[in-house]
């Protein structure tokens, strides 16, 4: 039988969990690194925000999608085409 020995597998950069637990903890000089907050909202935004942003080629085309999906419920009659009574 083989004996399987536990490795610690460091990853390249930390994730915005492991840089915001930093920030309760003090550097080699006794300072609290408040670096580290900075660098956990720059990670969650890499590994949340942006995979999941949509961009737009304007801001017409950006409402018109908001407002078709039901982002905008109040402006939803905007979008709507004319009705020719």
């Amino acid at each position: 039988m083989s004996t399987t020995i536990p490795e610690r597998v460091m990853q390249e950069t930390m994730d915005y969990h492991a840089l915001n637990a930093m920030l309760n903890l003090y550097d080699k000089a006794g300072h609290i690194q408040f670096d580290k907050d900075q660098q956990a909202i720059d990670a969650f935004f890499a590994a949340h925000v942006r995979p999941h942003s949509v961009t737009f080629a304007s801001q017409h085309e950006r409402l018109e999608t908001l407002v078709r999906d039901g982002e905008y419920r109040a402006l939803r009659h905007l979008a709507a085409p004319p009705s020719h009574s």
